[in-house]
Parts: C-alpha cells; structure tokens; sequence
C-alpha cells in the first residue's frame, strides 16, 4: 500500500532509500527518502504522516535512525537520520563525475520532521556515493582509495569520532551489508567471493569511549556468495548465513555461521542447512534470509536465485521438514516475455491403432477410438478412479481428444518452460546458455 501511495503520488524518482522507525508510543511508521523529500508513512494506516524537503544546497544521500534518548532531550523512540553531502567550493570548480563533498548528518523529528540544523562531519565524502548502508544509529560506508581496489570502511555517527578500518583487494565495486538490528557490517569484494565480518563496538559521551570497528572473521567461497544476519530470538548478533550455488552442478549450499567466537568461528559453519542440495537450472543465488527458530533451535532460510526462483531451505528437523531444499517456487513465470502452442506426440492408444492396422487411423476410426476413450473415461469417474488416472497420465502425449498441448514460455529471467495446457503443471524448465534481464535482452527475445 506505501509503494502503490508513492506511485500514485507522482514522485519525481523511485525511493532511494526506506527505514522503519518508531515514535514515543512504540507506533511504527516508515520513512522514504525519494528525490529531495523524505516522507513519513503511518505503517498500520498507509496515510502521509509529513513531508519534509530537504534544503537545496545539501544533496540527500541515505537514511538510518537512532534511539531518541541518546539525543538532547530524548525522550524514548527513534530519531531519524539523513546523510547528507555539501559541495565545497573546491569541488563545484570540478567538471569530473566524482566529486569530494563534506558529509552533513542531519536529525529529523519521527512525529513533525522538524529537521535540526546540519552539523558537518568531518570527513569529506565521494559524490555519487557507492557502497552505503544504515548502521545502528549513523552510517557505513566505503571511502575508495584511488584506482588500486583498495578502500577504508567508515563508520559515522553524531557526536563521535569517526570510525575506520582499511582493506585491501576489494575491486572495482565491493558492497556493504549491515543491519539496524545488528552490530556488524558485513564488506565483500567485488567478485563476491570475499566476505570481511566487521564488530561495531560504541562509545558513549558518559565514558569518554569512541566507537571503533574490528575485524572479526574472513569468509572465502568457492562461488559469489550471498549472506544476510540470522533473525530470530536467540541468535547471535554476530550469526550470519551463507548461500551460493554451483550453477554448472546444480547444487546449492547453505550455512550458518556463529562468528561471536572470534575467527575460529568461520573455519567451519555451526549449522548446515544444505550441501551440494539439488539446485538445477536455476543459476546463482541473487539474496538470502535466514531465522533461527527458538522452540526447535533449528534454522531456516529463504534463498533467492538469479532467475527468480523462492526456494525453503532448513536444518534437519525445522518445522517438520527433513532439511536441505524443502521446496521451490517459480517466480520466474511472472516475467514472460514470449510463449508459443506446441502439439504433442499422439496419443499411446493412437499409436497402438496405427500399428495393429498398418495405417494411421481415418477420420471415422479416430472419431469411434474418442468415443471409446469417452466411455472409458465416464467408467473411471464412475468407479472414483478417473483421479487416479489423471494423475498417471502421461504430460508429454496428447490426450484420447488431442486437446492437450503444451505452452513453451520464455521468462526475462532467461529461463524456458514447458506447462501444460489442461493441468498447469510445469512439464520441464531450462535455463539459458546466456540469462539476460536487461530490458534490450527482453525486447528483444519478446521479437524474436
């Protein structure tokens, strides 16, 4: 319902950036950073709680939120955060794409977004800004380090100094991956291949401490890896998932990793959910989501593929599965851009008149072969077996009618499926040489 508001609202450009907050009373809320406007949306009624427009001479970058009472004048709830950046005049001289612009981390009000003024940070920040994500009360982000694929992950948050930590070997294009929920950040390289675990640790102004970040643990995949922190009551804030797929095999691979023990923690997973699990024609996996389930101590996960494929994966015993791939999900049909009717072989019973007779049956025998199948048909109703024999029919083979064909459709995914026409059941799917899910790609196969 929010995403259909900002639709139907017109907005200049698509959401940039959407957190959850909460105001005094616990009451929930979502707050949209979309162009220059940051919008409140009530999350139980989805009505415009406020809109605030953000001054002209800042450029809005991300949004993150911070416990109210460790503001001036806190007095429970949230407080939303907004990084900002400000051009300096050294940098509006410059005509190059990547400009250093001082971050403004900028306080809202969750129940009037009345804003409070901007207090620059410190450290100058890239324009357009890469890798970014929300931390737990301020910002994560990558600062790059010249054309070397090294870089320094920055945490910043008001009133502390800045923390930092610097890699080497990133790529051209690492990403970041942390949570509100969690006091991690997790740093892969550009290949996906290397995944850096980073503890947040805070200062406070009661103890004169500073924030600071540390190294936790080093994951290394044979395949580009995806993760996400484990939810759910009881795990740790250091527990964190991994899924990658073997596309050439077909298997996928899921783990949980307990990283609070240190770097011992990621030499070998603490639950696996799936090894070497059936995971054909799906390719690599696009995202995954993993919980911990309280009552059973067992996990289980949600894995996205790159074709969009849905896929329940769990530990032995997790909600009364037997673990690995429970189940999957096409989503991939969603997205057709192209079908085509194919007819079947002949029936079996066709096949049979042709060969018992030397010929292939006339119009009057087909006729008189159908009326016999009709009969048999009413029989098997008539006996409560005509399920039964639904069920055992033979998908790839016209029926006793020739009504039954089968639907080949070509997805955006780069997957291809054959359905049939009189169950809807997938018959077979493929995945293409070459997936596409670019816009030209699909026009162009929607031509073809």
């Amino acid at each position: 319902s929010v995403q259909s508001r900002i639709i139907s609202g017109g907005s200049p450009r698509a959401p940039s950036s959407a957190i959850i907050v909460r105001d005094a009373d616990a009451r929930a809320y979502v707050a949209v950073l979309s162009g220059r406007s940051v919008t409140l949306y009530d999350l139980i009624e989805p009505t415009v709680i406020w809109e605030q427009k953000v001054d002209a001479a800042i450029e809005p970058l991300l949004l993150s939120a911070a416990a109210a009472r460790d503001g001036p004048g806190g007095g429970g709830g949230d407080r939303l955060l907004l990084l900002a950046s400000s051009s300096t005049e050294a940098a509006q001289q410059q005509q190059h794409q990547h400009q250093q612009h001082k971050a403004i981390i900028l306080s809202l009000d969750v129940q009037t977004g009345a804003a409070s003024p901007g207090k620059p940070a410190s450290r100058a920040i890239s324009s357009p800004l890469g890798a970014a994500s929300a931390v737990p009360g301020g910002f994560a982000f990558i600062d790059a380090q010249g054309g070397g694929g090294g870089g320094t992950l920055v945490v910043l948050r008001p009133g502390q100094p800045d923390a930092e930590l610097s890699f080497s070997g990133l790529g051209s294009e690492p990403r970041l991956q942390a949570s509100l929920k969690s006091d991690a950040v997790l740093l892969h390289d550009a290949t996906g291949t290397k995944t850096h675990l980073c503890a947040l640790s805070f200062g406070s102004d009661a103890d004169a401490g500073s924030d600071a970040l540390t190294l936790v643990a080093t994951l290394e995949s044979p395949y580009p890896a995806k993760y996400s922190f484990v939810r759910g009551a009881g795990a740790s804030r250091l527990r964190v998932a991994r899924a990658y797929a073997d596309a050439d095999a077909g298997t996928l691979s899921t783990s949980v990793y307990d990283l609070a023990e240190g770097p011992s923690g990621a030499s070998s997973p603490s639950e696996t959910l799936a090894a070497g699990a059936g995971y054909a024609e799906q390719g690599g996996v696009y995202a995954v989501y993993a919980q911990f389930l309280k009552k059973s101590g067992k996990y289980r996960a949600l894995v996205v593929s790159e074709t969009h494929a849905l896929s329940g994966v769990g530990s032995v015993g997790s909600a009364g599965g037997g673990g690995g791939v429970m189940w999957t999900r096409e989503e991939a049909l969603a997205s057709v851009v192209g079908s085509e009717m194919v007819s079947l072989p002949l029936a079996s019973h066709l096949v049979q008149a042709a060969a018992s007779t030397g010929h292939f049956p006339s119009f009057a025998e087909r006729l008189r072969l159908q009326a016999d199948g009709l009969v048999e048909a009413l029989g098997d109703l008539a006996r409560g077996t005509g399920v039964v024999a639904a069920a055992e029919e033979n998908l790839l083979e016209s029926d006793h009618f020739g009504l039954r064909k089968l639907i080949v459709v070509l997805s955006a995914t780069g997957k291809m499926f054959g359905l049939s026409t009189t169950r809807g059941e997938t018959v077979w799917q493929r995945r293409l040489v070459c997936p596409s899910s670019s816009s030209s790609s699909s026009s162009s196969s929607s031509s073809s």
